[in-house]
């Protein structure tokens, strides 16, 4: 039995968490490698915040295992979610029983969360993320003019994201022409008529980006390992 005081052994030290019960619900985030990620401290800290008796542990699962792997964690019965990183957000949608509006177009998740009788519904989150930083730093997406360079997974997930909150126009770059064309029919899908949606290459990506440098009140955001939130150059 747990006692509100944690104890002790002979040396003083405690002998016991209290961060962590039988009752404990476990979400894991998956990925190869997984020494990268941030999400268990920042996820686990949020859980804690809100009195949820809940940790996100990481999930080193390599390539060849990944199918086995995480067919028996799904059945795990304490295991509540699974978040993905790089490289399954493609793989992870085989998991899913249903899928988000986000997930559906773009054909990934990063995150699968257990629902009753045992379905588990998946979605993207990366391009809502983006939207959210914007909004919280006041900055509106409808009617303005944006470049998204990189159409792989977080890039793609962005771009429908920003689609569905009706920009002027949008340049999507990327090294592979035929990923940014992909990325601009997913995106065209979801923006009304008079929003327009240009792909082409990289290196005109990287003139125009030297060209922005002189732009005064451009929004910067970058997406990756290490990025921060959206800056403003003035």
């Amino acid at each position: 039995m747990r006692s509100d005081e944690p104890s002790t052994t002979n040396a003083g030290r405690p002998d016991e968490v209290d961060f962590v019960s039988g009752r404990t619900r476990i979400y894991g985030i998956v990925g190869d490698p997984i020494e990268q990620v941030r999400s268990p401290e920042m996820i686990s800290a949020e859980f804690a915040s809100r009195g949820l008796d809940a940790l996100l542990i990481p999930i080193h699962v390599l390539p060849a295992d990944f199918d086995a792997c995480l067919a028996q964690l799904k059945r795990v019965q304490n295991v509540d979610g699974l978040v993905f990183t790089i490289p399954y957000k493609r793989a992870a949608v085989a998991l899913a029983d249903e899928l988000g509006a986000h997930a559906r177009a773009i054909g990934a998740i990063n995150a699968l969360a257990r629902r009753s009788q045992g379905r588990w519904a998946g979605d993207i989150f990366d391009g809502m993320g983006c939207v959210e930083a914007f909004r919280r730093r006041g900055y509106a997406v409808a009617g303005q003019r944006l470049m998204l360079i990189g159409a792989g997974g977080a890039g793609a997930a962005i771009g429908v994201a920003i689609a569905h909150e009706h920009p002027r126009s949008m340049r999507l770059y990327d090294v592979d022409p035929k990923r940014a064309l992909r990325a601009r029919r997913r995106q065209g899908t979801r923006v009304r008529r008079r929003s327009s949606f240009r792909a082409t290459n990289l290196g005109r990506a990287r003139r125009e980006r030297r060209l922005s440098r002189h732009v005064s009140g451009l929004v910067l955001l970058g997406a990756g390992l290490g990025a921060r939130g959206p800056v403003t150059r003035t």
